[in-house]
């Protein structure tokens, strides 16, 4: 489904479509002390390593997911004066699932729910709910992502 629609957006490019073993998914949710979301879950089966294009300016796969939760937790907590007076916290069943330049943060709430919301946490500025569902999210950034390619 997901690398079916990458590559109908023309987002396949010179780089692969790869997706993540069970294993792989299993060592992201003891990372981040999460289940994770059946629709992310799917999505990682097909594009958790690299999905052509798609986010290839963020951390957003694998192996990048195992510490990602972490990462931002240690930005959270830490008195550098870039976050000196901004306070956050993340859900303990956040987790994480992309970080641009360490500043953006998309995240999902693991509560059951099989396509749950995305989060986007700003550094400095907040967390704002931005797509209703993860399948939602993907299906707008493919949308974005092939947009985008009409100008390169």
């Amino acid at each position: 489904m997901y690398r079916a629609r990458i590559i109908d957006a023309g987002l396949e490019g010179h780089l692969p479509i790869q997706g993540l073993s069970p294993k792989q998914i299993a060592e992201i949710e003891a990372a981040q002390g999460v289940v994770v979301p059946s629709a992310y879950r799917d999505f990682l089966l097909e594009c958790g390593e690299s999905a052509g294009l798609l986010c290839d300016d963020a951390e957003f796969f694998y192996p990048a997911l195992k510490y990602l939760k972490q990462d931002l937790q240690e930005i959270l907590s830490d008195n550098d004066e870039d976050v000196r007076g901004f306070e956050f916290d993340l859900p303990p069943n956040a987790l994480v699932i992309g970080s641009y330049q360490g500043r953006q943060h998309d995240y999902l709430i693991c509560d059951g729910t099989n396509d749950p919301p995305v989060h986007r946490l700003v550094i400095m500025k907040g967390s704002t709910q931005l797509q209703e569902s993860f399948t939602s999210y993907i299906a707008r950034m493919i949308d974005s992502y092939q947009k985008a390619q009409k100008y390169f």
